[in-house]
């Protein structure tokens, strides 16, 4: 008796659950909606609403660019190495109905994961998006850097997008950097010298004495 009034209590606390995850988000959407309509009211009284859209498009378009710049790669990289893996004899049919059961969770794995990466590299470039608006919109500003012989409109609008730029994560570099690292050390050490080496590149390319210094970013 106790196993079967032990079931629909289980079952009686599942709706529950359900509508209460569901009001839970609807509350979550309300308030972050009456944040975003209440920017839109304010913009609009000011006469800065172009203000606030172009900020929202940019963040939008920077999220999408690096959302597909991480999924893409790590999809494909996925699917390549799922059709390259070694091809196994069929042991019994107990391995048979496990690998059946397994089989859906690969396929949500193989869409989840890098929809993962693609989240996280997209809102990372999303909030860079006052860099690239600088950086799009640059204009000299008729002063020329004593030192280099550089606009200094070069260090407030070009160089600090060719840091983030430089230091942001790609697919392709991640795992170049861990092979040249210990196994123990971060990944830090390495984006801080593609940095500095992508800032010692611009320089260079605007001033022929500082070329022989990018040797360093060769190795």
């Amino acid at each position: 008796m106790t196993s079967t009034s032990a079931r629909p209590s289980r079952r009686s606390r599942a709706p529950l659950a359900i509508t209460a995850a569901i009001i839970a988000a609807l509350v979550i959407a309300f308030f972050i909606f009456a944040g975003f309509y209440a920017d839109v009211l304010w913009y609009d009284q000011l006469g800065y609403l172009g203000v606030l859209l172009t900020q929202w498009g940019a963040g939008i378009a920077l999220f999408l660019v690096g959302f597909l710049a991480m999924a893409v790669p790590v999809f494909v990289s996925i699917q390549v190495a799922y059709r390259s893996r070694p091809v196994y004899a069929k042991l019994n049919s107990q391995l048979d109905r496990y690998q059946q059961v397994v089989e859906p969770l690969r396929r949500l794995a193989m869409f989840a994961i890098p929809a993962v990466f693609g989240l996280f590299a997209g809102v990372s470039a999303s909030s860079g998006w006052q860099r690239t608006l600088l950086w799009l919109n640059r204009t000299p500003a008729g002063t020329t850097d004593p030192q280099f012989g550089l606009d200094v409109s070069f260090y407030m609008f070009e160089l600090p997008f060719y840091t983030r730029s430089s230091a942001s994560p790609r697919p392709w570099s991640s795992s170049r950097c861990s092979a040249s690292s210990p196994p123990a050390t971060s990944t830090a050490p390495c984006a801080s010298r593609a940095a500095r080496c992508a800032s010692r590149r611009a320089l260079a390319s605007r001033s022929p004495s500082r070329r022989a210094s990018t040797s360093c970013c060769r190795a």
